[in-house]
């Protein structure tokens, strides 16, 4: 009996927190798997999806500090992919022009 409660105690009595509970671990595996991924894009997306089910864990569970850093890290996660875009964007038309330039020199010299 002692064991049982030390072991199992933490689990809830009401079937509605049984939910509560269930989204606040699926919210926590994301979180955690997503660091798994080498891929930066893809560690922010799986994170993000995490965070948007802490925030619903948050306002189920009436914590507002939880949706606030939950908030605050999806946000930040959509300026960096948006950074990432852009850069990736940047240096694709770095690239384009390199070739361009290279090719006009070589019909100059022809």
């Amino acid at each position: 009996m002692l064991f049982s409660q030390l072991a199992f105690g933490w689990l809830p009595s009401d079937p509605k927190a049984w939910i509560f509970e269930v989204v606040g671990i699926i919210a926590s595996l994301l979180v955690f798997a997503s660091f798994f991924w080498s891929n930066e894009k893809i560690t922010r997306i799986v994170n993000m999806v995490g965070c948007i089910i802490f925030v619903i864990y948050a306002i189920l569970i009436q914590s507002l500090s939880v949706c606030i850093i939950n908030g605050a890290c999806f946000i930040l996660h959509i300026v960096k992919l948006v950074q990432m875009y852009n850069r990736a964007k940047k240096d694709k038309n770095k690239t384009t022009d390199i070739i361009a330039s290279e090719n006009t020199e070589q019909k100059d010299e022809e």
